[in-house]
């Protein structure tokens, strides 16, 4: 990236270079150009230098530090396949059995789900431009950067759908994976082998593990982390790979900064609790961490603004006195429905019982039946400090810890009483597993049917718009068509959500997206209605 752009002869090469990479019309080219002046791109060279000497510094002169981190990288994957050896011939079987049958359970279901609009986004304006764009162009928060740059090389020889979805599967059994080796270091294999299934069940779990999103990708990352710390001493290999994946999963979103702040202040806490003069390693791995992903987030600074990175334009905003009442009445029972999997009367149920038991766990000592009842309230705590209502998908990270709850509440049942917990936790399991996979069911029908009304729109166009152009005024019809528009050429798209005259020989309109009830309405030379969505 440093090396192409530092190429560049003066500033209109680098503006000309971005209007095609980025296909920025004449407007935003002129006011690039107002911004890119000669002084300025000084600046940007001297930038994009100092990172560069700095990257090579690192992999050349401190080799020692490379060489390390791999073989700490080493060092757990072998502590991980201890683990594995030490579990039974049967217990291994199970264990390898759920997850090959899940691997072709997602692989079955991502076939049958159709493409999203945030995964053709995704597509089209990152993946499918190469490395240089996706590094470097934020126009949104639906740039997962790590995470499309890891699907650019499968983009050259897989279909578009899978090459957008393939890390995300992947993404989602080392997830699964990580969590039963997690849960191992506590529990029974049998109530492992359960929080792994009510993981592979979570219905947000499954529904991101088959999209070409980030956010599996960015909870593989925090089991990472998670295993790192659940270890019982902390050392030198600790602090190399929290660093690494640290820069990792904060490379994929920006809001991992919330889960992340979490890990490292639980790291930082045993550090001191281990030894009080260790606030040297703490202060030395925020700083790695702080110049990894600021040299990760360095071409976005330069080309789309820090401020792309934390203004998000699509986020709802709330009056500060209102936080209470609506995190309340609507935020958080949202989110907790989404990470549980479950609504109504059964939700409320599961959350009585779940509370209840860990506040009377946590009277009893038991500290951990407390933790993920703490976690589970950041949401709030946050919305009372920052009034941004976030997607309840960047919360997905929050079903861990509810799994976790559940495993830990029916672990301290067990200990207390043993006779009849585990047929009442199974019964309960079960419920939220069957909800889970209700609410999956659901969704991709409802997904499935908007689809099929979509392509058809799409077969009338392509047999209509041979050799034709066709003017799309609405944005989500514009970005369907082009991601198909991509394997038959034979038609030319044009997009203009108000155009002050017609200019093309078809025009598909539509009062919102294709899926509104009101459908989509295909003209010919704006008198001839060819097609009218059911």
């Amino acid at each position: 990236m440093a090396y192409g752009v530092l190429s560049f002869i003066d500033a209109t090469d680098l503006i000309h270079w971005l209007s095609q990479h980025h296909e920025l019309n004449a407007e935003k080219s002129s006011t690039l150009g107002v911004y890119v002046n000669a002084s300025a791109w000084f600046k940007m060279k001297a930038v994009l230098v100092i990172a560069f000497v700095f990257l090579i510094y690192l992999f050349f002169y401190d080799r020692m530090m490379m060489k390390e981190t791999k073989l700490a990288i080493i060092a757990y994957g072998s502590l991980i396949k201890k683990e594995i050896l030490i579990l039974s011939i049967k217990e291994r079987t199970s264990l390898f059995g759920l997850l090959i049958l899940f691997s072709l359970v997602l692989i079955t279901y991502s076939y049958f789900t159709p493409i999203q609009l945030d995964e053709l986004h995704t597509w089209l304006y990152f993946i499918d431009r190469g490395a240089l764009v996706t590094a470097s162009y934020y126009p949104a928060s639906n740039n997962h950067i790590a995470y499309n740059l890891l699907s650019v090389l499968p983009n050259l020889f897989l279909p578009p759908l899978w090459s957008v979805r393939i890390v995300s599967l992947f993404s989602a059994i080392s997830a699964a994976f990580l969590f039963f080796i997690i849960l191992r270091q506590r529990y029974t294999v049998a109530l492992s082998i359960a929080g792994m299934l009510l993981l592979m069940t979570a219905a947000p779990f499954a529904w991101y593990g088959v999209q070409g999103r980030g956010y599996v990708l960015e909870l593989t990352g925090l089991l990472i982390i998670l295993y790192l710390l659940v270890q019982s001493r902390y050392d030198a290999n600790t602090d190399r790979l929290l660093v690494l994946w640290n820069v990792f999963t904060l490379y994929i979103i920006p809001v991992a900064a919330i889960p992340l702040a979490l890990l490292n202040l639980f790291y930082a806490y045993r550090l001191l609790k281990e030894d009080g003069n260790n606030f040297h390693r703490i202060i030395r791995t925020a700083i790695y961490s702080f110049v990894g992903v600021f040299l990760c987030y360095a071409p976005v600074g330069i080309f789309s603004g820090f401020e792309s990175l934390i203004n998000n334009p699509f986020v709802q905003r709330v009056a500060y006195n209102e936080t209470w009442m609506i995190g309340l009445t609507s935020y958080m029972p949202g989110i907790w429905n989404f990470i549980s999997g479950c609504s109504g009367i059964f939700s409320l149920v599961l959350v009585i019982v779940l509370g209840l038991s860990s506040i009377l766990f946590g009277l009893m000592k038991n500290k951990l039946a407390l933790l993920p009842l703490a976690v589970l309230a950041i949401p709030y705590l946050l919305l009372q400090v920052y009034p941004v209502l976030l997607f309840e998908r960047t919360w997905l990270w929050l079903v861990v810890p509810f799994i976790w709850w559940v495993i830990e509440v029916t672990h301290v049942f067990a200990s207390i009483k043993q006779t009849g917990t585990f047929i009442v936790a199974g019964c309960i399991i079960l419920l939220i597993m069957i909800s889970n996979l209700l609410r999956l069911y659901s969704s991709n029908t409802i997904l499935v049917r908007d689809s099929e009304r979509f392509m058809e729109i799409k077969q009338v166009i392509e047999k209509e718009a041979a050799g034709k152009t066709v003017l799309v005024l609405n944005d989500v019809n514009y970005e369907y068509l082009l991601f198909y528009q991509k394997k038959a050429k034979n038609y030319t798209l044009l997009y203009d959500n108000n155009p002050s005259e017609i200019r093309a020989d078809l025009v598909l309109k539509s009062t919102q997206d294709f899926d509104d009830s009101e459908g989509a309405v295909l003209w010919m030379d704006n008198k001839d209605v060819l097609y009218v969505a059911k």
